[in-house]
């Protein structure tokens, strides 16, 4: 990809990051207001606004004892009243420049070498999803794919955060890998999900061996994982063959799990449906069709 065009996705992703961050803590900071108006109504000794936690209040849960308390039209009416306008107004006005930003980013992405040669053709990963992975790592900074796992904060030993020491990964990257690439790769029925599959029952009896609380949440952060490191491998090899930066590739899987996995050629023409058989396997094996608490 040129250095201007790649330059021009780079500030489009980062100005995309900027407007989507102020977005969500607007949103947050929206909702804490009405929430607050509500205890306040209630009785409800209010907390510094800061350490409010939206788990313990919630809007639903504070709307059931509105209307418990004083009838179901005094709430609704409390509720129009307190949501403000103007904060809707603001929140409308940051999507749409999200999506004005996002047809930008889209435009640069469809004509990146990694889009059309790999990313495309991963279920679960759409041009802004890509746009913002590309821009994520640079493979001249990564000696080994194993480098590109650590910046992403899938190695357990480089994901801790230690007083007085530098953190060894990105926390952006971590977030968007471990939350909206697996998320949507989940969703989509991807072919990454072959290593989600795989490694849930395992890591479910891990997890109960170890007497760990709540198991099926431990082994589905711990699946995710197993399916992330793959994916971030490929890509960050995929990244430096067209860059053409000087990373070590071979015996790249070995080097970075300790064991041999699938490469993307492997797993390229997996389908929806032999997904959807392994998932239907692994809850008859966890007797649930929730596999997360």
């Amino acid at each position: 990809m040129e250095k201007e065009r790649l330059k021009r996705l780079k500030r489009l992703v980062n100005v995309f990051w900027d407007i989507q961050d102020l977005r969500i803590a607007s949103q947050n900071r929206f909702s804490s207001y009405v929430r607050l108006d509500m205890m306040e109504a209630l009785g409800i000794e209010l907390p510094k606004e800061k350490s409010l936690k939206k788990k313990e209040y919630t809007e639903d849960k504070l709307r059931k004892m509105m209307i418990e308390k004083f009838g179901l039209e005094y709430t609704e009416k409390f509720i129009e009243k307190h949501k403000e306008p103007i904060y809707e107004n603001i929140v409308n006005q940051l999507e749409a420049i999200e999506s004005m930003l996002e047809k930008e980013i889209k435009y640069e992405v469809s004509d990146h070498p990694v889009w059309k040669i790999f990313l495309k053709d991963v279920r679960g990963i759409g041009e802004v999803l890509a746009g913002q992975l590309l821009v994520l790592f640079d493979p001249f900074k990564a000696e080994y794919p194993s480098s590109f796992i650590k910046y992403a904060g899938l190695d357990p030993e480089g994901a801790k955060r230690e007083r007085g020491h530098s953190l060894g990964y990105n926390p952006r990257a971590k977030g968007i890998i471990l939350g909206r690439v697996a998320t949507s790769l989940l969703k989509a029925k991807s072919q990454y999900c072959v290593f989600y599959y795989e490694n849930r029952v395992k890591e479910y009896k891990k997890a109960l061996e170890q007497g760990l609380k709540a198991p099926l949440a431990v082994s589905h952060r711990r699946a995710i994982r197993k399916m992330m490191k793959p994916f971030v491998c490929h890509l960050g090899v995929c990244l430096a063959e067209v860059e053409k930066a000087p990373i070590r590739k071979s015996p790249y899987v070995e080097e970075v799990l300790g064991h041999k996995i699938l490469a993307w050629k492997d797993i390229k023409d997996i389908t929806k449906k032999e997904i959807e058989v392994m998932k239907g396997n692994v809850e008859r094996q966890l007797g649930t069709k929730s596999l997360v608490e």
